[in-house]
């Protein structure tokens, strides 16, 4: 079997969703009356593990797509400002790690426009600050002096 985009997509689906169904297995699913901390992680992975095998049984339906290497930059990028955002998140506050994320994800695409970067940058700031820290209060500051 060559490697193909379709088979090493659904590989990856599969090997992060058996993962993190791995990782999250201790935690709680409790009931349908009061959802666990362990509920939400095993319904994502389930699924990431479901979408996985959807996208490597693609192989067999007809839809071949050669893996090309020129395209590892996007992965790269998306998976460097995730990590990036993670890290930063509680060291540097949510607007840089947020400010990280979008740049990142950004150099993925082929045409880079700064004032374009910049302008989703606010949007999404504002909006996804608005919604987890003022609307549901998740504890985390906006800015690394503890704002």
């Amino acid at each position: 079997m060559r490697l193909t985009a379709n088979t090493a997509s659904g590989l990856l689906f599969v090997a992060v969703g058996a993962f993190a169904l791995w990782y999250g297995w201790r935690y709680p699913v409790g009931t349908a009356a009061r959802i666990g901390a362990g509920y939400f992680p095993k319904l994502v992975s389930g699924l990431l593990i479901f979408i996985g095998i959807l996208v490597f049984l693609r192989e067999w339906w007809g839809e071949r797509e050669a893996l090309v290497a020129g395209r590892i930059r996007p992965a790269v990028a998306i998976l460097s400002g995730v990590f990036g955002f993670g890290l930063l998140l509680e060291r540097a506050g949510f607007i840089p790690a947020a400010l990280l994320l979008v740049f990142a994800a950004r150099l993925a695409d082929d045409d880079f426009d700064l004032k374009e970067v910049l302008m989703l940058s606010a949007v999404l700031i504002v909006g996804l600050g608005a919604i987890f820290w003022y609307g549901l209060g998740l504890p985390f500051s906006l800015l690394p002096f503890g704002i």
